[in-house]
């Protein structure tokens, strides 16, 4: 993500935009910035292009510890620190990715490279004085020099001098997110030093870094003898610059290398910083000198002790320093390559899948006209960017887990999904049917991400409330899905179904917000939930469906009764999207669910079942009709928690009768708010639905009795109060025909296997634009079917348009077709009303069944053959002019 940053911005840099600080992303400072937008010019838009500056940079320093170390010790000091740190894994993997931090090394311009390099100039201060201090001679001699060496450098730094003393606020962005340990120290809280102290120690010699990014969390940055050597190091530097002088020249060295330490250690560590390796990259040159400073202690000192072996210890030191050397840089590889690398937190950070996604494309290229939908994040900006440093296949990117984007009209639709990037479980539940599915792996066998080479034409995902709000400049909200109850004090998920509109015109990404607002009637909003939409403007196509996740917190507060959602959209810089469209933004309405009662005080005659449940009052219509059901809603009061999901047995049995003629049992919302979920107190209603069969007995009106069940038995609790008797049903009858009538148009149709059509007659005396046609259709049910279906008559011209129609259960008291009787004969009476703005000319009547739930048409046979399009042509009607 940062070296994306830095790349964005290195990119951005030309005539016009020459910047001596980066504001964004925290604040950042310009040096590397600059060397990575040359690369990028010189060598072209690519990874290794992006992390060359910091290859240079780390080859800079490996020279640099060999020049200081040959220049102010000798050249053992000097080959043994430039070779270690160029073999070790922390200088490495230091100079392998597109960080600023790397770019301490350059003295002059050190403040424009890191945050840590601001305390650099007092460690310049602080060795002058030092130096005037202790060798007053030697700053006698290099005044000069050293006067023209601080003037350059004031001058190089006057430009972001004067922008820090001008913009202290943005130039402190990061100092202020991590001065926690630094505020305490200040308050005199010493003790807050301990974790920072011990966690760099343990860093060093026992567990390595806390950010797995930035280096290995069970390594130490040394192994057990380099750790001796820089130990045996800093001693040596701080007894050779402070007690025991080797020489003006070598004890000014010494100093400088030990202010130099510590003002790259300290500043991470009083702010307390996690990962510290990144912070302390300041340190490497120092370090490093200090442990060839070591190694070299102990080689001068076996030298004074045994003179004789003078042999001996220079070889001993060539084949120790060989071997080290060796075993350090095979250590290395297999860290970095083999273990660091393939670490979880690494490939998260690093996006390894995104560019074992560009491989996997580069190699196999998708077939002609396939689509390519890359789940991830940061899909506004970051990630379309960076992805054609990996592959130059065009692609359409969305949210992983916030969204789910497809094309209706494709047929083919590679989706990729990153292992640690997993899709929204509904998304999957959508995909996953319509895919052949294949799992791509890493190297080393890990799995790397799935693909899914999905058919997206077969994707049917209908929202559960279908709307039409249209936005300005912004796609089209056709629906919604809920769990459907509002619980105070719960959070609902919800999902957004957005159309990309036919006629919207291509647009540039913008950070959109999908907006849902929960309010009352009176338009108070109680609550407020917004989410990003997660599918970028600029890969949308006209036609495309989306949805967005999100989740709506109902408030404690809220009272009970009914309430709307209403939706919006507005741009991450708070403006909202202005509607286009006369269709309310808002659905509804919904019920609150009350809080739990204080008052469980009930009347005598409440019926009351096990001491737990009290049933307040029911409501449902006390006309019974054969086969069609009846809607019951049960008002319960919990005196106590339930301790079991508790199940309805609704009866009908007629007065006096030993057993009832009709049981059927239902459960208390299952699956969504079960009785064991139930709170003492609470006011709870459930929704039942009773179906009547069609042969019940007619001979008196029978009563409606409801027991409660246990979840495990059929034996009902006894009530503690109150009847179990909840109404007497009143038996409305309807005439059954079975005798066919004469109609003026015979036919023989089937539809499906439960109805057939006999028949029809059609008066057309009206039929002029804003007229009417009187259709009569004679239907036969051969079984009653199990369905209740829907009639439509449509009037259809030449060219497909519909200039009449009528869609509607059978118009007669049989207006439910799962109540007819095999056999029944139904006159179904239609006026089909005629659009007023219909041309004079012929058309053609049709007629046909269909599921209203679905949409899905009844298949129709007549005269032996199937009918195209699932729908009858009865007659062609002439639309006479006014």
């Amino acid at each position: 993500g940062d070296e994306l940053f830095n790349a964005i911005d290195a990119l951005r840099l030309g005539p016009g935009s020459w910047q001596i600080y980066f504001e964004g992303n925290n604040g950042r400072e310009a040096l590397h910035l600059y060397l990575i937008a040359l690369s990028l010019r010189v060598f072209g838009q690519t990874v290794w292009a992006v992390r060359m500056p910091a290859v240079l940079l780390g080859t800079g320093s490996v020279l640099l510890a060999f020049g200081i170390g040959r220049n102010e010790f000798n050249r053992r000091v000097g080959f043994v620190a430039g070779v270690l740190m160029a073999v070790s894994f922390w200088p490495v993997i230091q100079s392998r990715w597109g960080f600023r931090a790397v770019s301490l090394t350059l003295m002059t311009l050190t403040m424009y490279s890191y945050i840590p390099a601001r305390l650099f100039p007092f460690v310049i201060l602080f060795w002058f004085i030092w130096l005037a201090l202790t060798q007053h001679e030697l700053i006698r001699q290099k005044l000069w020099d050293i006067l023209l060496s601080l003037g350059i450098a004031l001058i190089v730094f006057a430009p972001f001098g004067l922008y820090m003393i001008r913009n202290p606020e943005k130039v402190n962005q990061r100092i202020r997110g991590f001065r926690s340990v630094f505020d305490k120290v200040l308050d005199g809280q010493l003790e807050a030093l301990f974790d920072p102290v011990s966690n760099t120690i343990r860093m060093f010699f026992i567990s390595g870094d806390a950010a797995p990014r930035y280096f290995m969390v069970d390594q130490p940055v040394f192994d057990p003898l380099v750790g001796i050597l820089l130990v045996a190091g800093l001693i040596s530097t701080i007894w050779f610059a402070l007690v025991k002088p080797q020489g003006q020249d070598k004890r000014a060295a010494y100093g400088l290398l030990l202010l130099w330490l510590g003002a790259m250690l300290v500043p991470g560590a009083l702010a307390g910083f996690d990962s510290f390796t990144l912070r302390a990259s300041g340190a490497i040159v120092p370090l490093y000198l200090m442990v060839a400073i070591g190694l070299e202690t102990i080689y001068s000192l076996l030298k004074r002790k045994w003179p004789a072996r003078r042999v001996l210890w220079q070889r001993g030191f060539a084949i120790v320093v060989m071997v080290g050397l060796a075993i350090t840089l095979v250590r290395t590889w297999h860290t970095y390559f083999k273990v660091w690398i393939d670490g979880t937190n690494v490939r998260n950070v690093y996006h390894l899948a995104l560019a074992e996604i560009g491989r996997y494309l580069e190699e196999n290229p998708p077939p002609e006209g396939t689509e390519i939908f890359i789940a991830y994040d940061y899909v506004a900006e970051t990630t379309p960017q960076a992805f054609p440093y990996y592959s130059d296949l065009p692609a359409t990117w969305f949210n992983y887990n916030d969204s789910f984007g497809w094309r209706p009209d494709e047929s083919t639709i590679w989706y990729f999904e990153p292992i640690n990037r997993p899709l929204n479980p509904q998304s999957i539940g959508q995909l996953a049917p319509i895919s052949e599915i294949e799992t791509i792996h890493y190297g080393n066998g890990d799995p790397a991400f799935r693909l899914y080479r999905a058919n997206t034409s077969q994707v049917n995902w209908i929202p559960q409330h279908p709307l039409d709000v249209r936005f300005e400049d912004g796609p089209r909200l056709i629906g919604f899905d809920f769990p459907g109850t509002l619980l105070r004090g719960e959070e609902i998920p919800m999902t957004l179904h957005w159309q990309v509109p036919d006629e919207l015109q291509p647009l540039p990404n913008r950070l959109t917000y999908a907006q849902v607002f929960l309010q009352d009637e009176s338009g108070n909003v109680w609550a407020q939930g917004e989410k990003l939409l997660g599918y970028p403007e600029a890969g949308w196509r006209n036609g495309d469906r989306f949805t967005t996740f999100l989740k709506l917190e109902v408030p404690e507060g809220i009272p009970p009764g009914p309430v709307y959602l209403r939706f919006g959209l507005r741009d991450w810089t708070g403006p909202t999207y202005n509607l286009i469209s006369s269709n309310p933004e808002r659905a509804g309405p919904f019920v609150i669910r009350s809080q739990p009662m204080m008052d469980l005080t009930v009347p005598d005659d409440t019926p009351l079942f096990d001491d737990t449940l009290a049933l307040q009052g029911h409501s449902f219509s006390s006309f019974l009709v054969p086969g069609l059901p009846i809607d019951i809603a049960l008002d319960w009061l919990v005196l106590n928690q339930p301790e079991s999901d508790y199940r309805v047995q609704m009866t009908l049995s007629q007065p006096d009768a030993d057993q009832p003629f009709l049981t059927q049992t239902f459960k208390l919302w299952p699956d969504i708010y079960p009785p064991s979920q139930w709170l003492k107190g609470e006011q709870v209603t459930t929704f039942h639905r009773l179906d009547v069969p069609l042969d019940i007995p007619t001979d008196t009106n029978p009563q409606l009795n409801l027991q409660l069940l246990p979840p495990d038995t059929d034996e009902p609790f006894l009530l503690s109060q109150g009847t179990n008797t909840l109404a007497e049903l009143e038996l409305v009858l309807r005439e059954h025909i079975f005798e066919p009538p004469v109609f003026a148009y015979p036919l023989e149709a089937r539809f499906g296997d439960d109805i057939r059509l006999l028949g029809y007659d059609l008066d057309t005396s009206n039929s002029v634009p804003n007229g009417q046609l009187r259709l009569t259709l004679y239907w036969q049910a051969i079984n009653t079917p199990a369905d209740s279906y829907t009639v439509f008559n449509h009037l259809v011209g030449n060219d497909g348009q519909i200039q009449g129609q009528l869609d509607s259960p059978p118009v007669s008291d049989a207006w439910l077709t799962s109540t007819w009787l095999p056999g029944e004969i139904i006159v179904d009476e239609r006026d089909i009303p005629i659009r007023p703005n219909a041309t004079a000319g012929t058309y053609s009547l049709i007629a046909g069944l269909y599921t209203a739930s679905n949409g899905k048409r009844v298949p129709i046979i007549a005269d032996g053959q199937n009918q195209p399009g699932d729908q009858l042509l009865l007659s062609t009607v002439t639309v006479n002019p006014e």
